[in-house]
């Protein structure tokens, strides 16, 4: 048998490994999405047979991803938990009814989410080796946690569960797939239990289908003969564990009925059943009789109720304390203050008078919030009126230890009721791991506190716990703040800080500088770089500071994710300076230093790149007949003259498209683009023609240029820039031995090799 597959769907990378790793290691196939998007994709594909879920999702409400899967055809009945906070449980438990089959409340420890997983998906037994053997139970209930905790119960019996919310549904459900069994709250919304079942034994197709009645208080005599005679195979009494409704069910299905059952199921195919009163007479679902019954099982249900809402209530209340201590701790920052505030409202919600705080400093306990202690008691309060080994010891075993008590260490205890003026104590310890955090004192003047005490306290201790750790983490973080901002101004860089918005959070004073922000300006990172893609980690571009400046920036960016906030990271420097310098390096290593042409490497490059672009053109190489002369007869000086003169002229008369560049001391070269044989002919002359009217005079002085010219085709004379080259100076130098001032196109016969 493969084992059940859970979707968990968090967003928080920590908790989905804590979670997954306890969930596995017991031997489940464990599935995650970071996202409710990537949640819903894999239910689409995946056999899932449950799904954890967080309401707080990257990209969605969890409401709205888990009622996309309630919408999915097949998934109607899949088990779906909710994470949550308690302040988000209380604003939305009105949902619970229709979407989630149970709420789970943060902080939740793995271990306490795998018993809750284990209730919908038992692992080891094939579930039809289990007593229920796969078989179809429809649980119908008005109340919610009593429906959902009967369908829980029946699971892990091996059954089938289909749940209904009123009697009108459980018979729609019914019709659809006729249950094995039903169990169904006597008082039902829209069709009561009693009409469910009379409804039931007069349809056909159902009327075999054993119905188990819950009744809300003690079912007596007369309700279970009333049951019996409308249909009913039993009526039980309900139950925190539903043992008796799952225990009839048993015995029904596997042909064990006791009390006289046989003759009852013998009559369950009648079209029609007749309810009788004590006398014997026929009564009809409408009277009176059945009125008063009814009345009475109303009343039972009213008294429960009673008691359960001043309980909910009180729990209510507890709860609001509970949500509001880490609420209070990070409003004041302030650890004591809060301690003191929950203590305070710790004694309005419970059987509590006094209380008081201790926390771990080193080796010591340190009083840190106390309430209701007498003036006169709280110099000994201190030292815990001399039993702080009590609070050691509490500490150390991490239980709660109860004054008075029976335990044979905690005998001599029971002076510290005396010197306390209280009847009942609980000594809490405040833990969170292995780190030990301090211990809760909560005393009573009631005598008989211990059940509700305990409960109590125990409710409070986890959450006092996380609040004691969160104050710590706050002075750390507060701590290292102030660490951070005094080396993030100390950084002689640009440091900015975004958050999942693009909203800056941080700028150090060099950011401030770089792009001229004042203090209280609100500026987006957009703003002050525009284009900058986020997702890589550096990024290099134009800035837009405030003040008009507009420097060249790199920006190296990181990423932290904690929780569902997405902070960035940005590393800024001015780089202007230094890309200036590398474009006038680059320059001179692409350049020549007197012309400003390119240099042969440049060229070379250019041609190289124009062959593999697959393109065709001419390559020209250029020599100045009679340079030498003006070199040794008028100087180098009036040499360089010339050849800037020249590069002057041709970077004028040529073509944008045409690359020139100086090969060596009086040697050119231009590729022109897209010619052949007449273009090159016509481009050498041109060039002729400039070189000739480049000056005639040096000083007052005549003087005698020309130039000879070799000209190539590509690829038609090679299919590599050297080889083109080559060639057109071998071309170069047949019109220099012909008598120069002329241009050449290269022939085969001229190739050396």
């Amino acid at each position: 048998m493969s084992q059940p597959t859970i979707l968990l769907v968090e967003g928080d990378p920590g908790v989905r490994k804590s979670f997954r790793a306890t969930l596995a290691r017991a031997g489940y196939d464990i599935i995650e999405a970071i996202d409710g998007r990537t949640a819903f994709d894999i239910i689409a594909e995946e056999r899932i047979d449950l799904v954890v879920q967080d309401l707080r999702l990257p990209d969605m409400r969890g409401i709205d991803l888990a009622e996309h899967i309630r919408e999915l055809h097949g998934f109607e009945e899949l088990p779906v938990i909710a994470i949550c906070s308690v302040s988000s449980t209380l604003q939305r438990a009105h949902v619970l009814d229709t979407i989630f089959n149970e709420f789970l409340l943060k902080p939740i420890e793995a271990q306490k989410l795998l018993e809750v997983v284990r209730r919908y998906l038992p692992l080891g037994d094939d579930p039809r080796e289990l007593p229920g053997r796969h078989r179809l139970v429809l649980v119908a209930d008005g109340d919610v946690l009593q429906r959902r905790g009967t369908a829980i119960r029946f699971r892990r019996q091996g059954f089938r569960v289909r749940e209904a919310a009123d009697g009108e549904e459980a018979l729609e459900k019914a019709m659809t797939e006729p249950p094995s069994a039903l169990v169904a709250d006597s008082q039902l919304p829209r069709l009561d239990g009693f009409r469910l079942c009379q409804t039931i034994r007069e349809t056909p197709a159902l009327a075999r289908v054993p119905v188990v009645l819950v009744g809300a208080g003690p079912v007596g005599t007369s309700d279970r003969r009333m049951a019996m005679t409308i249909g009913a195979s039993a009526f039980v009494q309900r139950s925190s564990t539903s043992q008796q409704a799952i225990s009839a069910v048993l015995s029904l299905l596997d042909g064990k009925p006791s009390g006289g059952l046989d003759e009852k199921l013998k009559s369950l195919a009648a079209p029609r059943v007749d309810v009788l009163s004590s006398d014997g007479s026929v009564i009809d679902v409408g009277s009176s009789d059945y009125r008063t019954r009814l009345i009475r099982q109303l009343e039972r249900q009213a008294q429960i109720t009673t008691e359960l809402t001043r309980i909910t209530n009180l729990q209510s209340a507890q709860l609001s304390v509970l949500a509001g201590v880490s609420e209070t701790l990070t409003r004041t920052l302030d650890l004591e203050a809060t301690l003191a505030e929950a203590l305070a409202r710790c004694m309005d919600v419970s059987v509590f008078s006094v209380g008081a705080a201790f926390l771990v400093e080193g080796e010591d306990l340190r009083l840190a919030a106390s309430h209701g202690f007498p003036d006169n008691l709280k110099p000994k309060l201190t030292s815990f009126f001399g039993y702080e080994e009590l609070l050691r010891r509490a500490l150390e075993e991490q239980e709660i230890m109860t004054v008075p008590s029976e335990r044979p260490n905690l005998k001599g205890a029971d002076r510290l009721l005396v010197e306390t003026g209280t009847r009942g104590m609980q000594l809490v310890p405040l833990c969170v791991g292995e780190a030990r955090l301090g211990v809760l004192v909560l005393a009573s003047l009631q005598k008989d506190m211990r059940r509700r005490g305990f409960a109590f306290a125990r409710t409070i201790q986890g959450q006092l716990s996380q609040a004691i750790q969160l104050g710590h983490t706050l002075d750390r973080l507060a701590l290292s703040e102030q660490r951070f901002r005094r080396a993030a101004e100390a950084v002689p860089e640009g440091l900015i800080i975004s958050d999942r918005g693009g909203q800056l959070t941080f700028l150090n004073a060099a950011a401030r500088a770089l792009f001229g922000v004042p203090g209280d300006a609100v500026v987006t990172l957009q703003d002050l770089l525009p284009g900058i893609d986020v997702g890589k980690p550096t990024w290099e571009g134009v800035a837009c500071g405030l003040g008009g400046n507009a420097p060249t920036v790199r920006v190296s960016t990181s990423l932290t994710v904690t929780g569902h906030e997405i902070e960035r990271t940005h590393l800024v420097q001015d780089v202007t300076d230094a890309r200036a310098e590398e474009a006038a390096l680059r320059d001179l290593a692409e350049h020549d230093a007197l012309t400003g042409l390119l240099n042969r490497r440049s060229f070379v490059d250019r041609l190289g790149t124009e062959l593999g672009n697959s393109s065709h053109g001419a390559v020209l190489f250029i020599d100045l007949d009679g340079f030498k002369a003006i070199n040794d007869t008028h100087g180098h000086g009036a040499g360089d003259l010339v050849l800037e003169r020249l590069s002057d002229a041709l970077k004028t008369r040529l073509r944008r498209t045409d690359v020139v560049a100086r090969i060596g001391g009086d040697e050119f070269a231009i590729m022109q683009p897209g010619s052949g044989d007449r273009e090159a002919l016509a481009l050498g002359n041109l060039v002729l023609r400039t070189i000739r009217g480049l000056m005639t005079h040096i000083d007052g002085h005549p003087v005698s240029l020309g130039g000879s010219i070799g000209a190539v085709l590509f690829p038609r004379d090679g299919d590599a820039a050297t080889q083109l080259i080559e060639r057109a100076d071998a071309a170069m130098y047949d019109a220099k031995r012909t008598g120069g001032d002329q241009v050449v196109i290269w022939a085969p016969a001229d190739d050396p090799d």
